[in-house]
């Protein structure tokens, strides 16, 4: 929808008249959900648009990398956290 710039209320008389369309309260809450994962807002100014703090994107990604490698350790070390943890000699039992 923002897309092509139509309003949530013109896509609601759309979607009252072709029964193919998905309902109205359905994309607004796939949009909320994924307005939620971001913390868009508005440019500084005259200017339109919108932008993403990039040191909340840095920090998600740096996020993810740091448990991406201690999943990678953790498979690597045959089930033992020790060596992420710094604590050699100790092994952990993960429940699946």
């Amino acid at each position: 929808m923002d897309k092509f710039s139509v309003s949530i209320q013109a896509y609601h008389e759309l979607s009252q008249q072709e029964p193919a369309l998905p309902r109205s309260y359905l994309v607004e809450a796939c949009q909320q959900s994924l307005d939620d994962k971001w913390d868009v807002k508005r440019t500084p100014g005259e200017c339109p648009g919108a932008e993403i703090s990039f040191k909340v994107l840095l920090e998600n990604e740096l996020r993810k990398y740091v448990s991406t490698k201690m999943l990678h350790k953790f498979n690597l070390e045959n089930g033992s956290y020790a060596g992420v943890l710094g604590l050699k000699g100790t092994s952990a039992l993960v429940a699946s």
